[in-house]
């Protein structure tokens, strides 16, 4: 289950009021924009995100997931990958339209 966040601004002003702008039309664009972002097809999916970080990682056996999932921000789709072998752990966010990593860490205790 995939849950979204959506921020809906409050208007403060009066339609039609004398002096005072309309701020509802760039409220509706700002929200109609944001959905058409987040409606996006994506061309990854999170098997082949995870995948992706394996082989960054250079590993293939015993790995454990900590974390892997599918998270809209900053007006983009990314998937946020951590997983562990052995003692090292990584951490990765890959671009779900393009499988670019923006961020890539690893961690040796």
């Amino acid at each position: 289950m995939i849950f979204h966040r959506i921020n809906i601004p409050t208007v403060t002003n009066t339609i039609g009021e004398p002096g005072k702008q309309d701020s509802t039309q760039n409220s509706s664009d700002h929200i109609q924009q944001k959905q058409t972002d987040e409606n996006k097809e994506l061309n990854i999916t999170l098997e082949q995100a995870k995948d992706i970080a394996l082989q960054k990682a250079g590993v293939s056996e015993q790995v454990y997931f900590k974390e892997a999932k599918l998270d809209f921000e900053d007006g983009r789709w990314k998937y946020e990958i951590e997983f562990m072998q052995d003692n090292v752990e990584y951490e990765a966010e890959i671009d779900a339209q393009t499988g670019v990593f923006y961020k890539w860490k690893i961690d040796r205790d």
